[in-house]
């Protein structure tokens, strides 16, 4: 993802990813045959399904130990304790213009009032241009007018806080606050504008403002509005430092890990997401069994209880192994991509958080800002293919590498016979028609996926379109500030 250039240095703010809409089909000619063209025309869908299995991949391309038996010892940390603190301390400096970019410490992060006051009125300025320019409509294409008063009236009533709540219900983090949502184009609904990003239950926010319905918060990696009734009521002082900063700890390292209401049996109360760390209350009195965690609720923090099973729940952040990172990636291989974490899903940056998230290794929320992360950044953008490809092999000795090109991040897993292969969520990929014109090839989820793929279309291959790389591990050759 990309910052819209109508809110500078804002993180929250998001542009169009990777296959954010779709170009109309081009006109083609038919090849010179004895048929005639009609006999031989075939439809160019604008839009068609991607098959099961991609072009130039192979169904043994889904199994981590293929990828894992290609290298020199996977199993060898590539990122120090060490490495990763200074990693994650650059992380929380990152910069834009005098604003935060990176992560957010919130127990230290201050917003003051006249930074809100002026961070709304920037914002309203901004959605006024763009809803009266006709950049943003309605679903059905009509002019979002009433959408841009509801936002006004909001906004003018919102009031600076501050103070610390907790998410106790997913919810959406928009970007303006409305549920309403408004696209570049009316048939392109899968990409909602005002969509920031999703909020999971047992994130912590800090509110900087109140408005009716919605509250203005930052949570660790974006800002935006959210629905008031998805926040616990606010912290104490204690209770923040508590759930913030907690002495002891669990990480979740599995998707929707289930907490219950009893240490033996008890019933569902709740799901929580890869990446989390909660407070851990108690820990298990036997290998294997139940820990007590805090979990918030809609009266305030109350507690539940995780089975602690290698693999779901640990209680310390897993060493950064190329094996460990691949593996858990590759747990999530068909998991559903969506636009901004719409509904629950995830989007090519989200995913990639999460992953390092269990690893202790902080990451911006959005593909630009991550592109400016790791021990080292290689630019490649001046590279033909063939030497962009060694340098990727190059980098992805001994280190974990991700592979960014404009509005999209990648993990890359390696080379098999004349292909370097990645792992990522993705919406599509142009393919041509064999009679003119291209189809985007909607993917939808979470696949390993050959460089190559694209090649001919007016989009181009993944591997021409890489513009940086992303090294996680070795020695620091270049900062990565803005």
């Amino acid at each position: 993802m990309r910052s819209l250039a109508a809110y500078p240095g804002s993180a929250c703010l998001l542009a169009i990813l990777l296959c954010a809409g779709c170009p109309a089909p081009k006109a083609g000619s038919a090849p010179e045959t004895g048929a005639t063209p009609a006999a031989l025309a075939r439809p160019c869908p604008s839009d068609a399904p991607a098959p099961p299995v991609l072009p130039l991949a192979r169904p043994e391309h889904s199994l981590s130990e293929f990828w894992l038996s290609r290298m020199e010892q996977p199993d060898r940390v590539v990122l120090t304790p060490e490495a990763i603190d200074g990693h994650n301390r650059r992380i929380l400096s990152m910069e834009k213009d005098g604003y935060p970019v990176g992560r957010f410490d919130l127990l230290r992060f201050r917003r003051t009032k006249p930074q809100i006051q002026a961070a709304l009125t920037r914002r309203m300025a901004a959605l006024k241009e763009v809803v009266e320019g006709g950049k943003w409509v309605m679903p059905d294409g009509s002019r979002a007018d009433s959408v841009l008063e509801q936002v006004r009236r909001r906004m003018q009533d919102a009031k600076p806080t501050r103070q610390y709540r907790v998410v106790h219900r997913s919810a959406d983090l928009r970007c303006f606050p409305t549920a309403s949502p408004l696209y570049e184009k009316a048939w392109d609904e899968s990409f909602d504008m005002v969509q920031c990003s999703r909020l999971r239950v047992g994130e912590p926010v800090q509110v900087v403002a109140l408005a009716p319905d919605y509250y203005y918060v930052f949570a660790s990696y974006a800002e935006g509005w959210v629905e008031a009734a998805a926040l616990t009521p606010a912290l104490s002082d204690e209770q923040a430092r508590a759930f913030l900063a907690p002495e002891d700890y669990v990480v979740v390292q599995a998707d929707r890990l289930p907490i219950w209401s009893a240490s033996e049996g008890g019933d569902l109360i709740g799901m929580v997401r890869m990446g989390l760390r909660l407070p851990l209350l108690t820990a298990p009195a036997t290998a294997g069994g139940r820990v007590r965690v805090a979990l918030p609720t809609a009266s305030g923090i109350s507690q539940g209880w995780a089975d602690l099973s290698p693999g779901d729940l640990s209680m310390s952040y897993s060493p950064v192994t190329r094996a460990a990172v691949i593996r858990r990636a590759m747990s999530m291989l068909g998991a559903p991509y969506g636009w901004g974490g719409v509904g629950g899903t995830r989007d090519c940056s989200r995913f990639m958080m999460d992953l390092m998230g269990t690893f202790g290794v902080l990451l911006p929320r959005n593909s630009w800002m991550q592109s400016r992360a790791g021990v080292r950044r290689v630019d490649v953008s001046k590279l033909d293919d063939e030497a962009k490809e060694r340098a990727i092999e190059q980098a992805a000795q001994g280190a974990v590498v991700l592979l960014y090109m404009k509005g999209h991040i990648m993990l890359y897993l390696g080379r098999d016979g004349d292909h370097l292969y990645a792992f990522h969520l993705f919406s599509g990929y142009l393919e041509l028609c064999p009679g003119g014109g291209e189809t985007m090839m909607r993917a939808n989820r979470a696949l390993v996926s050959a460089l190559e793929l694209g090649r001919g279309s007016s989009r181009k291959a993944f591997i021409r379109r890489i513009s940086s790389l992303v090294v996680l591990g070795g020695e620091a050759e270049a900062g990565g500030e803005l």
